[in-house]
């Protein structure tokens, strides 16, 4: 039976689903108004702002993006799916993004001191070069932008 079960859920899955459930219990909890200050705060108008806050370069136009709730939010939705199927063995890529390492033998010439990285598997490696890149794209963001930012 443990066995079985293995195919669908591994040591990630406990992060993944208390991630999800933590969330709905804020998103419920703040709407309620639990631990939601009663009188908003917020900065004030810029023109009153202390020089110190302001940054010695221009930083041009800070108008508010406009795009779509689904276009701001999709890149998340990308890493989550990302790290869902390169998780579950059924789909085949947690083996192979697993094997792929770096190897370093003797590490400061002590013998039997190697270390592993297996950077294909790791969470932050693969799936946010791929999200950032289709994003930039998807965005139709200018390089010089990118570099910047």
């Amino acid at each position: 039976m443990l066995c079985r079960n293995r195919l669908f859920f591994g040591p990630e899955s406990p992060s993944s689903v208390g991630a999800f459930i933590g969330m709905i219990i804020v998103v419920v909890a703040a709407k309620k108004g639990f631990l939601v200050p009663k009188q908003p705060w917020d900065f004030p108008v810029e023109r009153k702002w202390p020089k110190i806050w302001k940054s010695n370069s221009d930083t041009g136009d800070t108008d508010q993006a406009k795009m779509s709730f689904l276009k701001a939010w999709y890149p998340y939705l990308l890493i989550a799916i990302i790290h869902v199927v390169t998780r579950i063995p059924p789909f085949g890529l947690k083996d192979f993004l697993a094997d792929q390492q770096l190897t370093l033998n003797n590490v400061a010439g002590i013998d039997g001191l190697d270390y592993i990285l297996k950077w294909a598997y790791l969470p932050g490696t693969i799936p946010f070069i791929l999200v950032a890149l289709f994003t930039q794209w998807h965005h139709k963001m200018p390089l010089k932008e990118i570099k910047k930012s």
